[in-house]
């Protein structure tokens, strides 16, 4: 409930004579009453004298109402697309923000009252004159692709030991999801690395095995670094340190063709990267290698 007042009675005369209030105080209890000129109040209902007159106090008799308050009730569609804000109880005539956010995959289309179009903003602002139920319009964002090389294991290479001219890796061309986040698409290309060969490619071997997973990519200045969980090398070729080398070239080729990534590292739960042979301490770049 809402107290209005004045304490200066001349200019409570100034109001006219037949100016009509209207509250709500509390569930159901609805007060009518006009303020006369002489401050007197009458015409009063749904509220007793007694509580009436509780609520003057000393100054004179003051003018008197509850507030009308009107319910704002939100709506999400589909209910994964994303959250709102602004639900709840807002007095009559307030302006009122209510905002949209969509969840990640997800695009805002905009707000519908009453199964109308009202704004194609996330955030949006109107003034409440009664109960109102907006709803939050999402959609999900069309899956786009991009096309990016992946190196994988060189089966000549490996058998012969001869190196190649990226080494002992060869571009395969696929295409993977595109992700704005840098760092999303270069875990998206090193996941589908790790994945392997396209099912019948005898062209090209695994790098490590389907197991290994990436916990953590992060970009700064050009240097990425990834975090895996363990290193597991692929079946058919090699061992010893040319699994090193092998896993080495792949990871740092495939990374540094995105203009934010120059130099790479890998580390293991961790720690330093190492295969008994060599240590990564440091970033690399295909120069490096």
């Amino acid at each position: 409930m809402v107290l209005a007042h004045a304490n200066d009675r001349h200019s409570q005369k100034k109001l006219e004579a037949e100016n009509l209030w209207q509250g709500v105080c509390g569930p159901g209890k609805t007060l009518r009453f006009h303020l006369l000129a002489n401050n007197s109040l009458k015409g009063c209902s749904s509220m007793s004298w007694k509580n009436l007159m509780l609520l003057l106090f000393f100054g004179g008799v003051l003018g008197v109402g509850c507030a009308v308050q009107h319910q704002i009730s939100l709506e999400v569609r589909p209910q994964e697309g994303g959250g709102v804000q602004g639900a709840g109880t807002y007095r009559h005539g307030s302006t009122v923000t209510v905002v949209a956010e969509p969840s990640e995959g997800y695009v805002f289309e905009g707000w519908e009252k009453e199964g109308q179009r009202v704004s194609s903003q996330e955030s949006y602002e109107f003034v409440i004159e009664k109960d109102q139920k907006l709803v939050a319009l999402f959609r999900r964002k069309p899956e786009e692709f991009v096309d990016v090389e992946l190196y994988f294991a060189s089966p000549e290479a490996v058998r012969t030991g001869r190196a190649g001219p990226f080494g002992y890796v060869i571009p395969v061309q696929r295409q993977v999801k595109l992700f704005e986040e840098p760092e999303k698409l270069l875990r998206e290309a090193l996941e589908a690395l790790i994945q392997g060969p396209a099912a019948g490619d005898e062209t090209v071997l695994p790098v490590v095995h389907e197991s290994l997973e990436i916990m953590e990519v992060q970009i700064a200045d050009g240097v990425a670094t990834v975090h895996v969980s363990r290193k597991m090398f692929g079946e058919g070729w090699g061992g010893g340190s040319l699994q090193g080398t092998v896993f080495t070239q792949a990871f740092v080729r495939t990374s540094a063709q995105f203009g934010t990534v120059d130099r790479l590292m890998v580390q293991v739960e961790g720690k330093l990267w190492e295969d008994g042979h060599r240590v990564w301490d440091g970033p690399l770049s295909p120069d490096d290698l």
